[in-house]
C-alpha cells in the first residue's frame, strides 16, 4: 500500500523508511487538456476582464475535476504523494492576470482533490520578485 492511503502517521513514517514517490508536472498535464479560455474560466471567472488562458493554477477553482483527474493518474501510476496546483499561486505572479486578491484561495493548502488521505505537498515556482515580468 502506497504511503498516500495511510494518512499523516503513516506518510511520516514511510518517509524514514523509504523514498516516496511524488507526482509529477501537473501544469503539464493539464496543458494536454488544451484548453482554451472558456475552458480555463470556467463560471466561476467567466466574466473576468484579463485573459486567463494557460494559468493552470486558477483551474483549481474553476475546473478542479481536471486537476482531480491528473491525481488520479499519478495515484494510477504509482505515486504515494500528491502535490497541490500552486506552482504560481502567489500575489505577484496572479497580478498579471487580474487576480492577486484570489491568492490565498489557490494556494492554500488543501487536500487533493483525488480521495486521498495524504497531507498535501505544496509547490511554489522559482520566480523571483526581481524577475522581469511581461503581461500576458
Amino acid at each position: 500500500m502506497h504511503a498516500t492511503y495511510l494518512g499523516r502517521a503513516g506518510f511520516l513514517r514511510a518517509i524514514s523508511e523509504r523514498i516516496v514517490v511524488f507526482d509529477g508536472a501537473i501544469g503539464t498535464m493539464l496543458q494536454a487538456e488544451r484548453l482554451d479560455e472558456a475552458g480555463f474560466r470556467g463560471d466561476l471567472l467567466r466574466e473576468h476582464p484579463r485573459p486567463l488562458q494557460g494559468l493552470h493554477d486558477v483551474l483549481s477553482l474553476t475546473r478542479p475535476e481536471l486537476v482531480e483527474k491528473v491525481h488520479r493518474r499519478y495515484l494510477a501510476a504509482g505515486a504515494d504523494a500528491l502535490t497541490t496546483n500552486t506552482f504560481n499561486a502567489n500575489a505577484v505572479s496572479l497580478l498579471d492576470y487580474g487576480l492577486d486578491a484570489l491568492s490565498k484561495s489557490t494556494a492554500a493548502p488543501r487536500r487533493p482533490r483525488a480521495g486521498s488521505p495524504a497531507p498535501p505537498a505544496g509547490t511554489a515556482s522559482c520566480w523571483a520578485p526581481w524577475a522581469p515580468r511581461t503581461a500576458p
